[in-house]
């Protein structure tokens, strides 16, 4: 019999609550594991849990090995110093990129063609190509002024546009924002006057994070449990579930998609060819709250991550009250963000409900990775 865990429930600030629940992790393509594999086995922590160096928020592959491998992480801080942070790992090597002043970086994406994009508190965009010694750092005039987190991005393979999503955490009467970019828009200035702002509904919530099948078929989630989808070029609700707030979204294709969140009690939603329906969480369940780091594997597992180390795992359509964890857990920080590759699985996280205080954690699982520089 598994150890009975005890549900936690986090009280925190308007600001805080919207720190510690802000991103999630999309899948990376086939995932370490392989048939019948046990995702809560093998698990290890990168150096030591509550690494110094910075509150880790999200992590990318390009899925390859070797010499050709690139990981990507990204964090800072909100407050204190309020740096930005990105971690670039080629081949076996780190280099390590700050940037001062521009807050938390919440989220970054790549694709194969080499073109990586980190973005996050004021509106901070960093833009670069794999391989790059410079990366571009843009602040969008707007959002700056607005004080509006960047809380997700995502783009296809060679596409002409990228998604942002995010909105102002510490105003409740301020609206969500998604944005399609054209590539071509190079700088802050040029993001504002040629950024499509899609209004949704008009009154949407704190946007959190965004994924895609493909360029045409992309799915964002937020406030109020809402799920929108672009669907023949033009943006529609796909779904409502009955949670405060959805804060990760990834999938495998547009018929299996995955959404996970739950600011006090964790919920987890899956998409197939007949649209969305909870399968885990409830007000009165076992899961913890603020489910944000997901990976979604090639064999229909989901992995989970969320508050003081929460690691759990849900399989099949069943709905559940509980579910298997990584007990005890082997961190206590905040777990955030999460990619699989055929050769590892990483989750990272950091000291999110207090962001002022830099502690970041790296979990991993299959193939190691070299020790973060400090």
């Amino acid at each position: 019999m598994r150890p009975m865990r005890r549900k936690f429930v986090l009280a925190m600030s308007v600001a805080a609550l919207a720190l510690a629940g802000c991103s999630n992790g999309d899948d990376g393509g086939d995932d370490a594991g392989g048939k019948d594999a046990n995702y809560l086995e093998g698990w290890a922590v990168l150096g030591k849990d509550a690494l110094p160096i910075s509150n880790l928020t999200s992590v990318w592959s390009n899925g390859k090995s070797g010499a050709d491998r690139e990981w990507l992480i990204v964090g800072g801080s909100a407050a204190g110093n309020k740096d930005g942070l990105v971690l670039e790992l080629r081949g076996d090597t780190w280099s390590k990129h700050t940037f001062k002043g521009v807050g938390l970086l919440w989220w970054v994406h790549g694709d194969a063609s080499g073109r990586r994009i980190a973005v996050g508190d004021g509106g901070t965009i960093i833009r670069w190509q794999s391989g790059d010694k410079t990366l571009t750092h843009q602040q969008v005039p707007s959002l700056r002024k607005a004080k509006s987190q960047l809380f997700g991005v995502w783009f296809a393979d060679k596409a002409e546009r990228f998604f942002l999503v995010g909105g102002n955490a510490s105003d409740q009467t301020a609206k969500g924002l998604l944005w399609t970019v054209p590539f071509s828009a190079k700088t802050g200035d040029d993001i504002d006057a040629k950024a499509t702002q899609e209004k949704l509904d008009g009154k949407q919530g704190l946007l959190m994070k965004v994924w895609g099948a493909s360029n045409e078929r992309v799915f964002t989630v937020g406030e109020e449990g809402k799920i929108w989808a672009l669907d023949k070029g033009a943006w529609k609700l796909d779904g409502t579930i009955e949670t405060d707030r959805f804060i990760g979204v990834t999938g495998r294709s547009e018929n299996n998609v995955v959404a996970v969140g739950g600011l006090g009690s964790g919920v987890i939603a899956k998409r197939d060819a007949t649209g969305w329906k909870q399968v885990a969480g409830c007000s009165t369940c076992f899961i913890n709250g603020q489910l944000a780091a997901v990976i979604l594997t090639e064999d229909g597992t989901t992995i989970v991550g969320g508050s003081v180390g929460y690691l759990a795992t849900h399989k099949g359509e069943k709905t559940e009250k509980d579910l298997p964890t990584l007990d005890p857990p082997i961190s206590e920080l905040t777990l955030h963000g999460a990619w699989a590759d055929s050769h590892t699985m990483v989750v990272v996280g950091g000291n999110l409900s207090n962001p002022s205080t830099a502690a970041g954690v790296v979990m991993v699982r299959g193939e190691k990775l070299p020790e973060l520089p400090q």
